[in-house]
């Protein structure tokens, strides 16, 4: 797709000064920002906005470059908040290195505001990923983009930007079943900016909405859009539809005005070879199969030898999978591994050894005892998020696919079994003691707040398959109340986690940062979530930084995520995510050949429910 020069003219003034966050009628309707400014020690200090943050003067006359080391940033549906380190100020000496500072002031400045709103929207879609954000800008590489993120003045910007109303979707081009081009698009008041991929493989994560146009030879800009102006509605958040909104017309205009035109794509840009080299990195059966290794035996009568590796291969398998699904397990290890089966022994056998073997030998859920006091706030925490828009069954399914090494029956078991102290963490305390602040039952119920984590690893190299890729992802659960959050993971990583009613964010993992980064983040994004939903009594108050996180460190997770992955083929990872609702078989959609519909239609009618402002225990305390 086209996408010229053009597109970086100045932005105009009214796309900045419509939306201005200092010029709200009503300021007491609006979440107060927080601006946290980390030193280098990493303590964290508190301002009301940038004109508050002092940046330290050189003692010099001369001139200075003012860097800004690391921001943490929230998705754009959290409330507005940042942390910014203080800059270092290089001071120009007489040495030789003006010359070279002043290059990099020139090359500072050289970033139109366009430009800015662009790295901003990125940085939202994927935080602290300046490669990423220069894969969508055609005359800007890594290095720039790098040193504009810790400009101290597009920081300023940065701020404005937070409240400007403005879109970001992908748009997938195809013409007789071949991807043509990927891109993503940035609409504003007045204009629509394509920011098309440098890789045709990239991905954008699922916190992107995508739709797939298909070419029209006879329409004016090769695609229906009509099409395109019924996705653009449809997506607008309620509170940007005012400013957002916009008929076939005047997408039509914008398209023209930024020479967005998709007919030359429809011809040149990702051809049939360049689709088949892609799928040459899709994993199948034929490409996991291990030769030179000691097959698998099972004789006559059942009996079924496995060796040290057969034993992590299968631990491996059971994890992607889950279990209960012996069949695709059985057949998962089998592809792996040579194997030798007497012609006696029927499949259904084979399963049943492949289960056996597993559960009275290799199963790691044997060793876990009695539940725990964080166990159980786990489970209150997930019940309250749950139990009013799932069936019984799958609640206690789906709470223990995040308790390592629990069943759905040893979980409800456990919340609803029966006591005599009131301070047991159970269901039957929480309904008899619904308005007494004092219970640890009914506290943890009423200031639980949980979100979704998806954390993304920055180094996924961009020729890995859609699958591949989604199994690279590690999913968790981030809950907790204003005193402790948890972080659990998503069990049976294969099998993609819906989790209803629950804000979806998305951490881009680069192993070359500090660990505290990622912790800073989950506090601070999970303050916000809290304040959102009224669960703070004295939000201007309240620091993040207060919060105790019972988690492990992100380099730790990630790596014993790496060490336990089994990467199931496409063809057996759909068939894993099929779902079977009153006879009907929904395939998995991948987000290629995502539907569009509308964020709301998406959320159950029970989930809706949680949208309503919940009130802290003292505050029923005084409407009792």
């Amino acid at each position: 797709m086209d996408s010229s020069d053009d597109n970086f003219d100045q932005l105009e003034a009214h796309d900045l000064e419509c939306y201005n966050p200092h010029s709200a009628r009503d300021k007491h309707e609006e979440v107060k920002e927080e601006i946290l400014v980390e030193d280098e020690n990493m303590i964290v200090g508190q301002i009301t906005s940038m004109e508050e943050y002092e940046v330290p003067k050189p003692e010099s006359n001369g001139q200075s470059i003012q860097t800004l080391h690391n921001v943490t940033k929230l998705p754009p549906h959290a409330a507005a908040s940042r942390i910014v380190q203080n800059p270092v100020m290089r001071q120009n000496g007489s040495n030789g290195d003006s010359s070279n500072n002043s290059e990099q002031l020139d090359q500072l400045k050289q970033f139109t505001e366009v430009e800015d709103l662009i790295i901003h929207a990125l940085d939202t879609v994927s935080p602290f990923d300046a490669k990423f954000i220069s894969d969508h800008m055609t005359k800007r590489d890594e290095q720039s983009v790098e040193k504009r993120l810790n400009d101290h003045e597009f920081r300023k910007l940065s701020f404005s930007f937070q409240k400007l109303p403005i879109l970001m979707f992908e748009v997938v081009f195809v013409n007789e079943g071949v991807l043509r081009s990927r891109s993503l698009m940035l609409l504003t008041q007045k204009q629509i900016l394509s920011l098309k991929c440098k890789h045709e493989a990239c991905r954008h994560g699922p916190g992107i909405e995508t739709i797939q146009l298909g070419y029209k030879p006879k329409e004016r800009f090769g695609v229906d859009t009509g099409q395109l102006c019924e996705f653009i509605i449809t997506n607008i958040p309620s509170k940007h539809m005012p400013y957002l909104r916009r008929n076939v017309k005047q997408v039509e205009a914008f398209m023209e005005a930024s020479k967005i035109n998709f007919h030359k794509s429809a011809v040149s840009t990702f051809t049939r070879k360049d689709m088949k080299e892609v799928n040459r990195h899709a994993v199948t059966l034929e490409s996991i199969k291990k030769t030179g290794v000691t097959p698998i035996r099972i004789d006559g009568s059942g009996h079924m030898t496995l060796d040290k590796e057969h034993e992590e291969t299968l631990k491996k398998i059971v994890k992607s999978v889950g279990k209960g699904r012996w069949k695709e397990a059985s057949e998962l290890l089998l592809a792996v591994y040579d194997h030798e089966v007497d012609h006696d022994v029927e499949d259904d056998e084979v399963y049943d050894r492949v289960a056996s073997y597993y559960q009275l030998k290799l199963d790691p859920d044997l060793a876990i005892g009695f539940f725990s006091e964080d166990e159980d706030k786990c489970i209150i925490y997930m019940h309250k998020y749950w139990n009013k828009s799932m069936e019984e069954e799958d609640l206690w399914k789906h709470i223990a696919r995040h308790m390592l090494g629990r069943t759905a029956q040893q979980v409800k078991n456990r919340f609803l079994r029966t006591t005599h102290s009131p301070n047991d963490l159970t269901l039957e305390n929480i309904q008899k003691y619904p308005f007494d602040p004092k219970n640890p039952a009914t506290l943890n119920n009423d200031l639980a707040h949980i979100f979704a984590l998806t954390v993304i690893p920055k180094n996924n190299s961009p020729d890995m398959e859609i699958t591949t890729k989604l199994q690279h992802e590690v999913r968790f659960l981030v809950m907790g109340t204003l005193k402790e959050i948890f972080l659990v993971p998503c069990k049976d990583t294969a099998i993609r986690c819906t989790h209803t009613g629950v804000v979806h964010n998305n951490f881009t993992y680069d192993p070359a940062r500090p660990p505290q980064q990622f912790v800073t983040y989950i506090k601070l994004t999970f303050t916000n979530g809290m304040k959102k939903a009224g669960l703070i009594e004295d939000p201007d108050n309240f620091h993040f930084s207060d919060i105790v996180y019972k988690g492990d460190g992100i380099h730790p997770l990630m790596t014993r995520a790496e060490s336990e992955r089994f990467i199931v083929p496409k063809e057996q990872f759909m068939q894993l995510n099929r779902r079977q609702e009153g006879g009907t078989t929904t395939e998995m959609v991948l987000p290629l050949k995502r539907k569009y519909t509308k964020k709301a239609d998406r959320v159950d009618l029970g989930a809706q429910k949680f949208k309503v402002k919940i009130q802290p225990p003292s505050a029923k305390r005084r409407l009792k």
